[in-house]
């Protein structure tokens, strides 16, 4: 009896573990994480650090689409961005102000569109900028579409047409 109690007493602090380091990525008391709530795998794309680190990375506000560098999710899914900080404030300090842009493309378009006819053509789904203070008040969930708690948040296109459009 005694064997058992302890196999589930490990049992549960095994569980516990797993369940706590498979969580989103930990920002002291925050969490970035990607979540698209559409019924269609999307690419995002958001500044990471070794982008940061190349040579002409443009920084909000300039909103132009140039280095290729995105992320699958799927739909109704949720992705955890690799940061190599512990705390919104310390990755914010990597750029030159607060607000960072998050671009969303089609699955399609990214596989069948030219790169350089993407940027050119600013083929996007949705654009958001994103200050430090807005990923705050979403507790680091960047969503996708836009959900209500978004609504004074700088994107492109603006919200109502985001919401217009996901509703067609």
């Amino acid at each position: 009896m005694k064997a058992i109690k302890n196999f589930t007493n490990l049992s549960l602090a095994a569980t516990i573990m797993f369940m706590t380091c498979c969580g989103c990525r930990d920002w002291g008391e925050y969490v970035l994480c990607v979540q698209n709530n559409s019924s269609s795998d999307v690419f995002f794309s958001y500044p990471s650090l070794s982008i940061i680190y190349d040579d002409g990375f443009r920084f909000y506000p300039d909103t132009t689409i140039y280095y290729e560098e995105y992320h699958l999710i799927p739909k109704q899914g949720i992705r955890y961005p690799g940061v190599e900080s512990n705390s919104l404030e310390n990755w914010f300090s990597y750029f030159p102000n607060d607000t960072i842009s998050v671009f969303f493309f089609d699955v399609e378009t990214i596989e069948t569109i030219p790169w350089e006819t993407i940027c050119n053509e600013y083929l996007i789904l949705q654009r958001y900028d994103l200050s430090i203070e807005d990923l705050r008040k979403m507790n680091g969930y960047i969503t996708y579409p836009p959900t209500e708690e978004m609504r004074g948040m700088h994107m492109f296109p603006p919200f109502e047409e985001a919401i217009r459009t996901k509703q067609e």
